[in-house]
């Protein structure tokens, strides 16, 4: 129901952001000649040396996007979700001890849970300790401090990746965007700065969605490596290694886009530039449209990619493990039908797709 809620106030909010930019004097006076006040036909100042200058007219579409997001319903709503997201923490809480009491799991401890079988074969006949919750003696040997500062260098280094991934985008769409305004003729000129900013989200949903699976495989292969005693130990230091990976991968470009860029850019006949490259600046329209920009390209990009990821590609694996069982006698159509009647519910159960961990749903989450 919490989830519905959102779901409400976030279409409520869209609406309203839409209806302020109906009779706003502020995009009149960019988008229209023919009234009072109106600013559209100034001249602006380029935005890079090689650049030219602009009219105001120019960018009344980016500018009228930038508004619409720009007004006081989005300051409600993202206080709003701040405690929205408090309270679906705290409920999920709530509805995890509900379900640990019925599985009779309210008064499991940590000491009782047993190791992990890859843990227990690496362990030799003198790695062993008295558990005095269970009574029993059990596999056990300290953990490897070399093996956890390598941990951590691989999570920071894989960071330091992303960072300079988010350096090359930001370089290339300095490079296109002036390529765009210096070449382009007619139609397209004044739209270089939305083209270089939609190529470059773009690209940088291609680079997350490629750095996120890499670095899914790698983390996963340091935990093992890392070899902790229980599944509890070893899912959470592997939950940790990916939220922080995560959390730089997907909003260091919004981060960038929201507080960093166009804050050191410096002014015309001084800009602030950084081995021969002028830094980056924010498109006429200003920063929060290109934010709204690239939070829809990538998040929305990524969204279809995980549904295609979560559904067509289990779907495809678990009719091509039928299609290639040794059961199939049948000719045609007649083949499944065949399969199915011919086994066992555990065969059946082994001709599905490879289950896959519930770990990205906990991350979405």
């Amino acid at each position: 129901s919490s989830g519905i809620n959102a779901e409400y106030g976030g279409t409520l909010v869209f609406l309203i952001d839409i209806w302020s930019i109906v009779n706003n004097e502020v995009v009149d006076s960019l988008c229209q000649t023919d009234v009072e006040y109106s600013r559209a036909e100034a001249d602006m100042c380029a935005e890079c040396t090689e650049c030219q200058s602009y009219q105001l007219l120019t960018i009344c579409l980016l500018f009228t996007i930038s508004n619409a997001f720009n007004n006081g319903a989005s300051v409600f709503f993202a206080i709003f979700i701040s405690f929205w997201s408090a309270f679906f923490l705290e409920f999920w809480k709530r509805y995890q001890i509900t379900l640990a009491f019925l599985w009779s799991k309210a008064d499991f401890k940590v000491n009782q849970e047993p190791p992990r079988p890859e843990y227990a074969v690496t362990c030799e006949e003198e790695d062993v300790r008295y558990n005095p919750i269970t009574l029993r003696w059990e596999p056990y040997r300290e953990q490897s401090i070399f093996k956890t500062i390598t941990a951590i260098s691989v999570v920071i280094i894989t960071v330091v990746v992303v960072i300079i991934t988010l350096i090359s985008i930001i370089i290339y769409k300095i490079a296109v965007y002036s390529v765009f305004d210096t070449m382009a003729q007619g139609y397209w000129k004044p739209y270089a700065s939305t083209l270089a900013s939609v190529s470059g989200s773009i690209l940088q949903l291609v680079a997350i969605t490629i750095l996120s699976f890499v670095y899914a495989w790698l983390a996963e292969k340091i935990t093992l490596w890392e070899n902790y005693r229980t599944e509890t130990e070893y899912q959470n230091n592997l939950t940790v290694k990916r939220f922080i990976f995560e959390f730089f991968n997907y909003y260091g470009s919004c981060f960038y886009i929201a507080f960093i860029k166009g804050n050191f850019v410096g002014f015309p006949g001084h800009y602030t530039k950084i081995f021969g490259f002028r830094l980056d600046t924010c498109g006429p329209g200003g920063c929060l449209g290109e934010l709204a920009q690239n939070l829809a390209i990538i998040f929305l990009g990524k969204q279809i990619l995980n549904n295609i990821q979560e559904l067509l590609v289990p779907s495809i694996k678990s009719w091509w493990s039928r299609r290639s069982s040794k059961k199939y006698h049948g000719k045609g159509d007649d083949k499944e039908q065949i399969a199915i009647s011919m086994s066992t519910p555990w065969e059946a159960d082994n001709d599905l797709s490879e289950q896959e961990s519930l770990f990205p749903e906990y991350l979405e989450m």
